[in-house]
């Protein structure tokens, strides 16, 4: 039997997971730029290489880039990190970009449709490779999703685990403002597109890791102080795991080091609150932080 769980490569992080990315779902990140977002990300990729008695798939992964990182030095460079840190001499790890809303889109078999009509911001998204039966299109057609890129790429080069980083710039590339006039035209952007994502984990038994950026306006700061996804709660709905990270305490800092981060997981109201920290160690990625400068660097 695949192991159920993707191991994060940090023993810490994958109890704060209750064992780490589970098959078939869908989990995110949701922090401020310069963070370490891409980093776990990456992290996650190299894991999925490596053997399922090390935690991993031991199968390759795909990065569908929107922000530029992942240029081909720069991958070389984190990855060759990865391979040391492991003892991995070879990592499969596929990178392809998508710079703007339509091109991610496209790539799930959707298209967007965005118009500004006043103040106020208008979508709506239509499935690709709809049948069209009497010169109409099929209403209700679940099947756009088999006829798209990105099943395509899984089908032909059997990915378990897929990273979308990010989904925020996409949509703020078309200068979308955080303003409460323009929250229905984002839900309109993003529910069909979440879903979509989701499906695909599920029908597929993959793993699939979205990073968002954070919002701390008023209207969607929540009660423990930590932000929330940049596009409200629609985000939340369909997944499985959902993690915030942050810069530390000072308290924290003090005793983990300047490149500790806080990792907190996400419950529904009512349920219980997890944060822990964690450390971003020099050419080495997420690792158990420990006191006074120490650290578990295998993972």
């Amino acid at each position: 039997m695949p192991n159920e769980f993707l191991s994060t490569g940090a023993s810490s992080i994958d109890r704060l997971l209750d064992g780490g990315l589970e098959r078939g779902s869908l989990s995110s990140i949701h922090a401020d730029p310069d963070t370490g977002k891409s980093w776990l990300t990456l992290q996650l990729a190299a894991m999925c290489n490596r053997a399922e008695e090390d935690g991993g798939f031991d199968a390759p992964a795909l990065i569908i880039d929107t922000e530029g990182f992942y240029s081909e030095k720069v991958l070389k460079k984190l990855l060759n990190f990865f391979k040391k840190r492991w003892d991995f001499p070879e990592m499969q790890v596929d990178v392809i970009q998508t710079r703007n809303i339509e091109s991610l889109y496209e790539l799930f078999g959707l298209r967007p449709h965005i118009s500004i009509v006043g103040l106020k911001m208008q979508a709506s998204v239509e499935a690709l490779n709809t049948p069209i039966k009497d010169g109409r299109k099929i209403i209700g057609y679940l099947d756009y999703l088999e006829g798209s890129q990105i099943w395509k790429m899984v089908e032909d080069k059997g990915y378990e685990f897929i990273a979308i980083d990010g989904i925020s710039m996409p949509l703020k590339a078309r200068a979308f403002p955080n303003s409460l006039s323009w929250l229905a035209g984002r839900a309109a952007l993003l529910t069909p597109f979440m879903n979509t994502v989701n499906d695909l984990t599920i029908r597929k038994g993959i793993v699939i890791f979205v990073t968002h950026h954070l919002t701390k306006s008023d209207v969607t700061k929540q009660e423990s102080g930590w932000g929330h996804p940049w596009g409200g709660d629609i985000v939340r709905y369909v997944q499985k795991r959902m993690l915030l990270m942050m810069r530390p305490l000072k308290a924290q800092r003090e005793s983990f080091g300047q490149r500790a981060k806080r990792l907190h997981l996400y419950r529904l109201p009512g349920e219980e609150q997890k944060t822990i920290v964690v450390d971003l160690a020099k050419d080495t990625g997420f690792v158990d932080a420990l006191p006074s400068g120490g650290r578990k660097v295998k993972g």
